[in-house]
């Protein structure tokens, strides 16, 4: 039987059947668990959504929970070079997203969402007007 974790702390523990007794555990106080939620907070930037992103999303049926998440998440973003704008695309259901954004020092503020198609997406960077980021 294994003791109880501490008091204020985390305890993790592996061990495998056939014996031994081999168990790795790892203790963390209450106060570094709190340290390091307030830095990965600090560290995520917020979104500003604009009135006019707002209703854009509405009108086209995009949820705002979703495009937050391709914000955050996505690892396929550009470079526009006609407007000098970052650019976010990944998938809102089944269907691919562009999402044209100004990022600032602590704020990242998506500037419209539209959907796109892939061909749309390659002819941009062929041409020059998108590059990777």
């Amino acid at each position: 039987m294994t003791p109880d974790p501490p008091a204020g702390g985390v305890e993790l523990g592996r061990g495998f059947a056939g014996g031994g007794g081999t168990t790795l555990r790892m203790r963390l106080s209450s106060a570094i668990m709190n340290a390091a939620r307030v830095t990965i907070v600090e560290q995520m930037p917020v979104i500003i959504w604009s009135d006019y992103l707002k209703y854009r999303a509405v009108l086209r049926g995009f949820d705002l929970l979703t495009l937050e998440q391709v914000i955050r998440h996505s690892s396929e973003r550009y470079l526009d070079t006609e407007t000098g704008r970052s650019v976010v695309v990944g998938r809102h259901r089944r269907q691919l997203v562009m999402i044209p954004c100004e990022i600032e020092e602590e704020a990242i503020v998506p500037v419209t969402v539209h959907a796109i198609k892939r061909q749309q997406i390659r002819f941009r960077l062929r041409t020059g007007r998108f590059i990777h980021e």
